[in-house]
């Protein structure tokens, strides 16, 4: 009896293990992994007063470029995170959940903000309360900003907080002290009571005006019993390319920018930088984003769960601002989970794995016989009467058998490509990018298209050679390279369309009198070490004749005039590309409007 005592412990221990969920690191990301939290906020209803605290949070999965959701784990977290920020030293995501309250009387604000560690199937582990900035006697409070997060590659979290000295109600003034929390990567390796922040100064800077109205609207709905306010700053991320934190504020039309403090100088104050976004940006007035990443090429991505859009802002590697926004989705109701609200109760945060730069690598593609690559972007429209670039690039391998694409490379390539080929001599991807301008406002158009060659490395990284001079003009003729159609031969020899308009003209016929040539440029210029190259390509151009195909070449070229005159676009007809066939050595293309 006493051994089946013995046995049937022993049993029931191991049985109740099976059913536990086990703390464990994501695995390790093979390719940039991003996440994001969504869980409904606090609320007070406004007739009784009575306020209901955040809901449990739910852990996605986010496909950077879509935007598309995947649910990780069953249900909900069990807890309100916020601060999302992924650690690239053990694998794990980490948050922030807190309890915020205050009161008129004594006028203070009381906050408690715990560290969570997150794992496979969203799997939480409490790792301690951060210990907030030491306040002196005569100051009000302090208190952590537990909604902005992220981490560095060293796996240290850093968080806003603040420290209240006074504060007037019925003036509503405010006298305060901003800091950067740190947390280094060894507090968070065990749970403790306690997990120990490092905090420096922030000097407002420029941003004064819109960080004193982002504390005081804090500061007045903590003491007033309302939700923490919507306005201001949401969500930080480390950009790869600087090394700094980066948000846009979206009601002030801001690119808000702060760098990281100095390890052994952690007193040294830092400046928050603040600077107006260009135009076009206004349409945004109103979103929060709750969310924000980056992407390996510096592209920074935001989720307004307010509203349940996902942006993209596009190449923030250099200067003060990112150089486009694009809005990527809008989610269906609460991501197709009833069990959540209205997105206008939703709150979210985001993290990315990404922690450095991928830069080029100046490396041939692998021997790439019997491979087959294709890019793809969306192309320019005029919906506004105004030309609209077309959207930069991505490199797929394309699958011959069944025409399955397989992605190449982090995100886009930065620049729309096309007449892409691949050499078989250096075995590099080559291609080109234009631009379109036309001035139609005299009797004559002039239209300026302009094509330059780059080369494509085998991390899908582009690096120019050159532009390409058009077919030599006199008078009014004006002369064009047809980039879209184009291929290499085995000695690496490059060929493209190109064509001379003898006049262009601002009603039909736009292009009565033409020629179309044959651009050849040579493969030996190519193997220059050295790129870009100096001067401009040169190419030889062939005449050609079109015999038979005369009145198709004639279409296409009328068509391709009057879309830019009129429209601002390419024409969607005729050559689109072009390839070599290697039996005949012709270069070979399908017409589908003509059947030729």
């Amino acid at each position: 009896m006493k051994q089946f005592l013995i046995t049937f412990s022993i049993l029931s221990i191991f049985g109740s293990l099976s059913f536990a969920q086990l703390m464990l690191p994501f695995d390790a990301p093979s390719s940039p992994k991003y996440y994001a939290v969504f869980g409904p906020q606090e609320q007070v209803d406004l007739n009784t007063n009575l306020y209901t605290p955040p809901q449990p949070s739910k852990l996605y999965q986010v496909d950077a470029p879509t935007g598309a959701l995947t649910k990780i784990g069953e249900g909900d977290m069990g807890v309100h995170i916020n601060a999302l920020a992924y650690n690239s030293t053990d694998n794990f995501l980490y948050g922030i959940v807190d309890s915020t309250t205050g009161s008129i009387v004594p006028l203070e604000v009381r906050q408690s903000a715990v560290m969570y560690r997150i794992g496979k199937n969203a799997v939480k582990q409490r790792i301690g309360q951060i210990a907030p900035p030491t306040i002196g006697t005569a100051d009000v409070t302090s208190a952590i900003f537990s909604f902005v997060g992220d981490m560095d590659a060293q796996g240290n979290f850093f968080f806003p907080a603040v420290i209240v000295h006074s504060y007037t109600l019925s003036s509503a003034t405010i006298d305060y002290d901003l800091f950067i929390g740190r947390i280094v990567a060894s507090e968070l390796n065990s749970p403790k009571p306690t997990v120990t922040a490092v905090y420096t100064p922030i000097k407002k800077g420029n941003c004064a005006a819109i960080m004193d109205a982002y504390v005081l609207a804090y500061c007045q709905a903590v003491l007033l019993g309302q939700p923490r306010p919507n306005g201001g700053l949401q969500d930080w991320a480390i950009n790869p390319y600087d090394g700094k934190l980066w948000s846009y504020i979206a009601n002030d039309n801001q690119f808000f920018r702060l760098a990281l403090p100095s390890v052994s100088a952690p007193n040294e104050p830092v400046t928050s930088d603040c600077i107006p976004a260009p135009i076009g940006y206004q349409n945004l007035t109103g979103a929060e984003f709750g969310g924000t990443f980056f992407a390996q090429r510096g592209d920074m991505f935001a989720i307004d769960p307010e509203h349940g859009r996902y942006y993209k802002f596009d190449n923030c590697t250099s200067g003060n601002f990112c150089n486009s926004l694009s809005l990527v989705r809008e989610y269906t109701q609460a991501f197709g989970l009833p069990a959540y609200p209205a997105f206008l109760n939703l709150r979210s945060d985001a993290a990315s794995t990404v922690t450095g730069v991928i830069t080029p690598t100046n490396l041939p593609f692998p021997n790439c016989t019997g491979s087959q690559f294709s890019i793809f972007s969306a192309a320019d429209t005029d919906g506004t009467g105004r030309y609209i670039y077309p959207s930069p690039s991505q490199l797929y391998s394309v699958n011959p058998a069944n025409g399955e694409l397989n992605q190449l490379g982090i995100n886009n390539m930065g620049k729309h490509l096309n007449g892409l080929a691949f050499n078989p001599a250096d075995h590099f991807l080559y291609a080109t990018t234009d631009s379109l301008w036309a001035d139609v406002s005299i009797g004559s158009p002039i239209i300026k298209h302009d094509n330059t060659l780059y080369r494509i490395d085998n991390a899908s990284f582009t690096k120019k050679i050159q532009e390409i001079t058009p077919p030599e003009t006199i008078g009014r003729q004006q002369s064009f390279v047809l980039g879209q159609a184009a291929d290499m031969d085995a000695e690496g020899n490059y060929y493209f369309l190109a064509v001379k308009l003898e006049e262009v003209n601002s009603s039909p016929p736009y292009a009565p009198n033409y020629t179309f040539y044959l651009g050849k440029i040579d493969g030996n210029v190519l193997k220059s070490p050295s790129l870009p190259l100096v001067l401009p390509l040169s190419p030889i151009y062939y005449k050609i004749n079109l015999t038979t195909c005369n009145a198709i070449f004639g279409n296409y070229i009328e068509n391709y005039v009057s879309s830019i005159i009129n429209e601002r676009v390419r024409p969607r007809t005729g050559v689109q590309d072009w390839a070599i066939n290697p039996k005949e050595k012709k270069l070979w293309a399908y017409l589908p409007t003509e059947q030729s």
